[in-house]
């Protein structure tokens, strides 16, 4: 048996048997939460612009699905960071994080499925509910931590190595059955958390910045959820390790640990906010695992 197989066996047993509903309420449509995150450039006339939103869920005060101001939103912030004007014309892919069975999010993405079921010209809805990581990288060994970041798609169960690659590739290249400018919208409930795991992880792996500096600006957009950060964190040492096969400096520069192995996030070279255990249970049982076999 594979060793990534068995520490996919540990880590879904564990998770599965502490799943639970955590997420922040759904609220109306908020222009402070909507910003633009990337877009193409391209110059040539055959060739059509895309771009790449993040947000809240886009519904009135009584929860039906708010596609008029949503676009009003898009638009105000395509000029007010891009300096862009959005065509008239686009199709929007919006990708909620929604979960269908919490009952405080299935209505809305109920409301969500049947406008663009009801309007397949204007754009289609793709469902990928997140749940974040119960624990982060640095609650594990150096050698553990690198062994499951190398098998960061094997285990995660939000799988952003995969979400990540997709919506850079639709960005560049378009959706198969349009061919006019795609807009894509990523949010949750609050445009928060889970938007921040996806959003922020898109921008540390395509534009450039520190993670310390996607850190911050998601931290300011209001990211408290300490299982969407450790799902940012391992997808942070994913890319070091299985990606670029570098060290992972710029992945820890947000946490630290003390003595007892207790982990603490960085705020001004202080140790404040969030406080957790090592995860024992799991640590030893993955050792136990690779333990028993021989790695050729």
């Amino acid at each position: 048996m594979k060793i990534h197989n068995i520490i996919n066996l540990v880590l879904f047993t564990f998770s599965a048997l502490c799943l639970r509903f955590t997420h922040a309420s759904v609220t109306p449509l908020n222009i402070t939460t909507v910003h633009l995150v990337d877009f193409t450039n391209y110059t040539e006339p055959h060739q059509v612009n895309n771009y790449l939103f993040r947000g809240n869920q886009p519904m009135m005060a009584n929860g039906t699905f708010d596609y008029k101001l949503l676009r009003q939103y898009l638009t105000i912030r395509a000029k007010q960071e891009g300096n862009l004007q959005l065509p008239q014309n686009y199709f929007l892919l919006d990708i909620s994080f929604l979960t269908a069975v919490d009952p405080s999010e299935s209505g809305a993405l109920f409301e969500e499925l049947s406008f663009f079921n009801a309007y397949p010209n204007l754009g289609a809805l793709l469902n990928w509910p997140l749940w974040g990581d119960l624990m982060g990288p640095y609650n594990f060994t150096l050698s553990l931590r690198i062994l499951l970041a190398e098998s960061l798609t094997e285990w995660q169960y939000d799988d952003i190595p995969q979400k990540i690659t997709y919506i850079r590739q639709i960005l560049l290249n378009g959706i198969v059955g349009t061919n006019l400018p795609l807009v894509i919208y990523l949010h949750g409930g609050e445009g928060k958390d889970r938007t921040s795991e996806i959003a922020a992880s898109y921008t540390y792996r395509y534009k450039n910045e520190s993670f310390q500096t996607v850190w911050n600006w998601n931290q300011a957009l209001g990211l408290n959820d300490l299982d969407n950060e450790n799902a940012m964190m391992w997808y942070c040492e994913y890319l070091a390790y299985e990606v670029f096969g570098n060290d992972p400096n710029d992945c820890n520069t947000v946490f630290d640990t003390d003595e007892k192995g207790n982990v603490f996030q960085k705020d001004n070279k202080v140790l404040t906010r969030k406080k957790y255990a090592s995860h024992k249970m799991l640590e030893n049982a993955v050792k136990k695992s690779t333990n028993s076999i021989k790695i050729l």
